[in-house]
């Protein structure tokens, strides 16, 4: 994908901590075409990556019919993905929900949410696209200042990052 560990502090106890340097955020020639057939997925792409989970129920009809509206008559994975992107980007109010961690359900009925909403509905709309994606999670810099915040990484071809909060795709 586009980090590396380059240094890693903890232990199974109390938990790991990695320090990562991002490598690449994209790659303009990635663009494998869509759909992605999943009996035969590319070298680097896992099931997971592709599987619901608790908090990203992929495989639910309303999260599956709101990923092909938003996604139409895309032809490859890259445009798909970008539509997926825009479409939480612009759809979602951004504000904290109600919920604890709510859902991707959830997310996409209450509509709003804040950095880590927005990856976890992107993800699983990625996933019931049959896109190949991630939730990661690190920290910001806004000139000085640090935060916590949540983006993604898909396959469009080759693994990508993606940050669904403002609406970009890669680099």
């Amino acid at each position: 994908p586009w980090s590396k560990v380059v240094g890693k502090r903890g232990d199974d106890q109390t938990g790991w901590t990695l320090e990562l340097e991002l490598s690449a955020y994209d790659d303009p020639a990635a663009d494998a075409p869509y759909p992605l057939d999943p009996a035969k997925l590319p070298d680097g792409v896992d099931a997971t990556d592709l599987a619901p989970t608790n908090l990203m129920p992929c495989a639910h009809p309303d999260l599956v019919r709101a990923a092909k509206q938003a996604i139409g008559d895309a032809k490859t994975l890259r445009t798909a993905a970008h539509r997926l992107v825009r479409h939480v980007y612009s759809t979602l109010e951004k504000a904290s929900p109600e919920a604890a961690e709510p859902n991707a359900l959830e997310i996409l009925r209450g509509g709003q949410g804040d950095c880590s909403e927005h990856c976890v509905l992107f993800v699983a709309l990625c996933r019931a696209a049959g896109i190949p994606a991630r939730r990661c999670r690190g920290y910001a810099c806004l000139g000085s200042l640090w935060g916590a915040h949540s983006f993604s990484e898909l396959w469009v071809g080759k693994w990508i990052s993606a940050d669904p909060n403002t609406g970009e795709l890669g680099g």
